[in-house]
């Protein structure tokens, strides 16, 4: 089994905005799989693709081919739709943003769903660049994990994706999604990865810290810095 919450990373958009949704009135809530529509799941993966290519940590991890992207996201909305949570933040008309999240103590990802989940991102993807996601870093996020577990009394909710279509970025939509997610975990903390200085800034507006970090080089030579951020109620132990 991977960490248990192993996954790519946690992640919201940089800054564009095209559009106003002040005066639209969002929802936020946590849908179970077996409502949600194929229109809807395809809306979400639109909204998660567009939000990821806007953000330079991930196209610096993942590049800008909009082909492996989607089909990444395809794979993580079925898998989150078939496994774990769904929220979505919605006007009445469209779906503006998505989080994806596992229940305390569950897995995003086991070694066995893998293949079986993302082999259509793998057969994209170069064989160096797979080598280094299956080799340095997922089990270098698991290392990050297994740093801060022994502080954590208790298993936690873990933040797969988080993604808000750009038109409504920087307008409150993810901060709406991460205050539902914070209410109803309650007292059980909430966990990610994130990277870049504009996601910390954003957590830590939202209570999370730093709990852990690594400096990640990629096959291009570029660094990639990867944070483990948590939101304890009750402090750090």
């Amino acid at each position: 089994m991977l960490a248990r919450g192993h996954t790519c990373a946690l992640r919201t958009a940089c800054v564009t905005r095209s559009r106003s949704f002040a005066s639209e009135a969002i929802t936020t809530r946590l849908v179970p799989g077996s409502e949600i529509t194929s229109a809807q799941q395809e809306r979400m993966v639109d909204v998660l693709t567009n939000s990821f290519l806007s953000y330079p940590e991930h196209t610096l991890m993942w590049g800008d081919n909009r082909k492996i992207n989607r089909t990444l996201m395809e794979a993580s909305v079925a898998h989150s739709i078939a496994k774990h949570r769904v929220w979505l933040a919605e006007t009445e008309s469209e779906i503006v943003g998505v989080g994806l999240w596992t229940d305390p103590g569950a897995t995003w990802i086991t070694e066995e769903d893998v293949h079986a989940v993302f082999g259509g991102v793998i057969e994209l993807i170069e064989p160096k660049f797979l080598q280094f996601v299956m080799e340095d870093m997922l089990p270098g996020q698991a290392v990050l994990q297994d740093e801060y577990s022994p502080s954590c009394a208790v298993d936690w909710h873990f933040g797969a994706m988080l993604g808000v279509d750009p038109k409504a970025q920087s307008q409150g939509i993810g901060g709406k999604i991460m205050a539902e997610v914070i209410k109803r975990a309650r007292d059980v903390p909430v966990v990610l990865h994130t990277q870049g200085p504009k996601n910390l800034y954003f957590y830590n507006k939202h209570g999370f810290k730093v709990a852990a970090t690594h400096d990640f080089v990629l096959p291009n030579g570029e660094t990639w810095g990867d944070n483990l951020m948590v939101h304890r109620p009750d402090g750090w132990a």
